[in-house]
C-alpha cells in the first residue's frame, strides 16, 4: 500500500492540539471527505519510539483508531508549506485551509 502525501492528500480544516513532540490537525481525505486527527512531527528518534507504541497498541481504550503513520520525504516547497504548520500552531487559519 502507498503511504499518502500530506499536502495532496489532505485538507487541514482546524488545529486541535500541540506538544512538545507534534501538532495534531484536524483534516479531511481529499478523496473520501473522511475528517481525521492527523499528527504531524519532525521525525527524530521520540517520533519513532512513539510509533513503535502506537504499532503495539492499537486497540487501547483511549485510543479512537490508529491508522498508520509514515515517513514523507519533502521537495523544498513542502518542506516549507509544513514548516509553517509544525512551527506556527496557533495560527488559526492558515493558507492549508
Amino acid at each position: 500500500m502507498a503511504h499518502p502525501n500530506f499536502l495532496q492528500d489532505f485538507h487541514v480544516k482546524s488545529l486541535l492540539g500541540e506538544g512538545s513532540f507534534g501538532v495534531v490537525w484536524k483534516c479531511v481525505k481529499a478523496d473520501s471527505d473522511q475528517y481525521l486527527a492527523i499528527k504531524l512531527c519532525k521525525y527524530n528518534a521520540a517520533a519513532k519510539r512513539e510509533e513503535k507504541s502506537f504499532e503495539k497498541i492499537r486497540k487501547h481504550k483511549n485510543i479512537v483508531h490508529y491508522h498508520t503513520s509514515w515517513k514523507q520525504d519533502l521537495s523544498k516547497k513542502e518542506l516549507t508549506d509544513l514548516k509553517v504548520l509544525l512551527d506556527s500552531p496557533s495560527r488559526k487559519q492558515s493558507k492549508f485551509t
